[in-house]
């Protein structure tokens, strides 16, 4: 592989850590779900930083690229998790990537509970 071509890699796996998750994000997430599981992705996401910063680099050039193709790929499943609980609560799919950007968002995302399927939950005055 030349220089150029992991580039291009890289940008085909970053965009594609976004598109694929919510892609196949079909069935919706209850709260104690995602709060489990995206503690568990976002530790192993330190740890593997970490272990990274730590150990020395690894026989090859391309140590650095799979240890970040990695953490991609770990980021990827807390955009389908995050897609998955946005089902859940009645938002689109496609705003996992706000939610990390715009935390009001992501406290929506970890508190919220779904709409009442009865229709709105405000007093109607007679």
């Amino acid at each position: 592989m030349t220089d150029n071509t992991i580039h291009y890699f890289f940008i085909i796996a970053t965009i594609l850590s976004y598109i694929i998750p919510v892609l196949v994000a079909n069935s919706p997430m209850k709260r104690n779900d995602f709060r489990i599981k995206f503690k568990i992705f976002v530790s192993i996401i330190l740890i593997h930083i970490a272990l990274f910063y730590f150990l020395p680099n690894g026989d090859g050039i391309y140590y650095l690229e799979t240890n970040l193709l990695f953490i991609f790929f770990f980021v990827g499943i807390i955009f389908y998790i995050s897609a998955r609980r946005y089902l859940e609560i009645g938002g689109s799919r496609w705003n996992t990537f706000v939610a990390f950007v715009h935390f009001p968002e992501f406290m929506r995302l970890w508190w919220e509970e779904p709409a009442e399927p009865g229709g709105s939950s405000v007093p109607m005055q007679k």
